[in-house]
């Protein structure tokens, strides 16, 4: 599907979700874009709505960061929500990215893995092909099965720039391609021996997934060295009413303990 094709399918696929019926009495405001963190983005809105309770926050799927951006630019929906920097490309749109929180990157596994820590040199050998067997690494028994991103992903990014090695491997043909957060997950809950890579706090409470510790340092701990960022976007133009209560929620207590609370580091 062309990517204005797409664009197209994903906004309409939220205009049918926003036109379900609710319950007719409060105002609400949809973030658009990246499916990483969704979870914290949903917890910071529920956090703003307790304190708002005439205002509710709508979290739909993913559409990316790239349809998050555009959807705003093209005054579709007025704030959207991106793993990544806005693009030259889309600077057209004249657009504030406003930080929100960093999400820490892990690799994650299937309850049938035995493993419970990886090291970069692990990775790197799974996602290239080098190690096919899980006893090869302490793992269990059974052949790797392994699910990577599409280029450009945000997760996939912060591998590229931060884990030692990974940029320099050639991706394993023996693996499985999937496009968005929700995919990825529900891929891995589905195949026993499989791993895969996202955002903590779409997997930490999930049952069948297990989080992996990178050298045996936990993504909970100060020390963990990746992490992506999950940022708002909008125009300075449409700052008013409830989008503008939102933006000054953002950097309160109660949103920085939303955000930790569902596995993120707040950076306001």
């Amino acid at each position: 599907m062309r990517p204005s094709a797409f664009f197209l399918s994903a906004c309409m696929a939220v205009f049918i979700l926003m036109a379900q019926p609710g319950n007719g009495s409060s105002e609400e405001l949809v973030i658009v874009g990246t499916g990483a963190g969704m979870p914290v983005l949903d917890a910071v809105g529920k956090a703003f709505t307790r304190e708002n309770p005439g205002i509710d926050i709508l979290v739909p799927e993913s559409i990316g960061s790239g349809g998050g951006i555009k959807s705003v630019g093209m005054d579709v929906f007025l704030l959207g929500r991106v793993a990544r920097d806005i693009s030259d490309k889309e600077k057209k749109y004249g657009l504030v990215q406003q930080p929100l929180a960093k999400l820490p990157i892990v690799f994650y596994v299937n309850s049938s893995v035995s493993l419970v820590s990886i090291t970069p040199e692990q990775a790197c050998r799974i996602y290239s092909g080098t190690t096919r067997k899980w006893e090869d690494i302490g793992g269990g028994k059974g052949y790797i099965r392994v699910i990577r991103r599409e280029e450009g992903d945000s997760s996939l990014t912060v591998l590229l720039r931060t884990l030692p090695g990974f940029k320099d491997i050639t991706p394993t043909r023996i693996s499985k391609i999937t496009y968005t957060d929700q995919e990825t997950l529900n891929a891995c809950l589905d195949q026993e021996d499989s791993i895969a890579y996202g955002t903590l706090s779409d997997v930490r409470d999930i049952s069948g997934i297990r989080a992996l510790k990178l050298d045996g340092v936990a993504p909970s701990d100060p020390d963990y060295p990746l992490f992506g960022p999950l940022d708002l976007v909008y125009k300075e133009k449409n700052v008013n009413g409830s989008l503008k209560k939102f933006l000054g929620f953002i950097s309160s207590d109660a949103a920085r303990k939303a955000i930790m609370d569902a596995g993120g580091s707040p950076v306001n």
